[in-house]
Parts: C-alpha cells; sequence; structure tokens
C-alpha cells in the first residue's frame, strides 16, 4: 500500500471549527434508514488546491491559516475524508486510488459531466484536441475538483489518471450500449447517442470487438497454463 507521508495519528479534534482540521463527525440516516458516520472534515496545507472555475490559470485559495491536525488512514478509508470544498482526500494504491468506491464514483460523475461528443474510448478523448483546448484536460480539471490529494502523490495520481478513466470509461460505455438502442443513459445528450450508435453499428467497429473478445478469451485461457508447451 502506497505510504501515506504526513497521514499519521487520530489527532482528536472537538470538531469545534476553530482547531484546523475540523473534525465533523455526526450520525446521519441513509435512504435505507442505515447510520452512517458523516466524512470528516480536514483542512490540510498540503493538498492539492482547488483549481479556479475556469481553465485559464490560477487556482481558489485552499484553507485558513489555522492549525493541521493529522488523520489517519483508517479515517480516509471509513468513513472517509473531503476538504472545504467537500473534495474527497485520494491516496495512489496501485494503478488505482483510495477510498476505491469514493474515488471511482468521482470518476463516473466527471465522466457524466464531461463527455459531450461520440467517443468510442479514452483514446479518442485524448487525441481530440485543438490549438485553445484539449479534451482531456477538461476532464483532469473537473476531477480536481472532485477529489484533492496530497502535493507528494501528486505524480502518482497523474500516473493512474488516464488508466483509471480509460477502464471507467470503456464500463459505462459498454453498460449503455447493451442496454439497447432505446435507453439512452441521461448523461449521453441525444445526438451524441444518435452518432455513437452510428459508430457501434459499423463493421469495423464490431469486428474490432470481435477481435477484443477473442484476445480476452485467449489471455484468460492463457493465464491457467503454468506448464511449457511442448
Amino acid at each position: 500500500m502506497a505510504s501515506v507521508s504526513g497521514v499519521g495519528g487520530s489527532g482528536g479534534s472537538d470538531g469545534s471549527g476553530g482547531t484546523g482540521t475540523a473534525a465533523i463527525r455526526g450520525i446521519s440516516k441513509t435512504s435505507r434508514g442505515k447510520k452512517k458516520v458523516a466524512k470528516r472534515v480536514v483542512n490540510d496545507p498540503s493538498l492539492m488546491p482547488m483549481p479556479s472555475i475556469g481553465t485559464s490559470g490560477g487556482a481558489i485559495p485552499l484553507y485558513p491559516e489555522v492549525p493541521v491536525e493529522p488523520y489517519t488512514l483508517d479515517e480516509i478509508m471509513d468513513p472517509g475524508c473531503v476538504d472545504c470544498y467537500n473534495r474527497i482526500v485520494i491516496i495512489p494504491e496501485g494503478d488505482g486510488y483510495l477510498p476505491f468506491k469514493s474515488s471511482a464514483k468521482a470518476i463516473a460523475e466527471v465522466i457524466q459531466e464531461k463527455y459531450k461528443k461520440p467517443w468510442l474510448s479514452w483514446g479518442e478523448i485524448k487525441e481530440d484536441k485543438t490549438p485553445q483546448i484539449r479534451e482531456v484536460d477538461q476532464f483532469l480539471h473537473c476531477f480536481k475538483t472532485k477529489c484533492t490529494w496530497k502535493r507528494e502523490h501528486d505524480a502518482a495520481v497523474l500516473a493512474s489518471f488516464d488508466h483509471r478513466f480509460s477502464k471507467r470509461l470503456s464500463y459505462m460505455l459498454a453498460y449503455a450500449r447493451n442496454k439497447g438502442e432505446e435507453k439512452r443513459p441521461n448523461w449521453i445528450g441525444e445526438n451524441v447517442w444518435t452518432a455513437l450508435w452510428k459508430k457501434w453499428n459499423t463493421d469495423a467497429y464490431k469486428q474490432k470487438r470481435e477481435k477484443a473478445k477473442i484476445n480476452r478469451a485467449f489471455e484468460r485461457g492463457s493465464s491457467t497454463h503454468k506448464g511449457v508447451i511442448r
């Protein structure tokens, strides 16, 4: 597991709001009536700043100048930590992030907000650019408004960014396609949905899918054989 520099002892806080990491704890009920502990709101200047609303640069001042209290890995995982902008505090873990469910939900929300063209894959989004803008930058900017992480983890978080978004987008598009043309998901506009199905119905795309299916089956079969092939 990735080390969490600066994430240490529990650092008790009375939740009064005047002691740095305002540990706001409470009990709330979900729609199913289950009790759920509120996320802890932390103040930590070592977290990445909130980007400006526009994409031209700049960042919103991060936190008030108050003492910083440590928070634990357990608190990041359950019930979770957020900063004063309600962004989820994440840490890199392998090719993904902790906490898994919260970060995956945030990635899905970014995709739903920024998916504006009939892209078939994350690779198409990365290739889509004009002299003024790269579409992938819009996704990254939005991700930074939903999640934050320690500055020292920036390189590791960004290294997993493409992989996580590629996997999630692939799953979401496959799920939407398998539901059928008549069941357009709310996060895909009507014109984009129509254009997507035109692409999905081409012979070239169907052949690509079939080839990928065969490759996956071959890889699964190969993983079960550990002996020497004679």
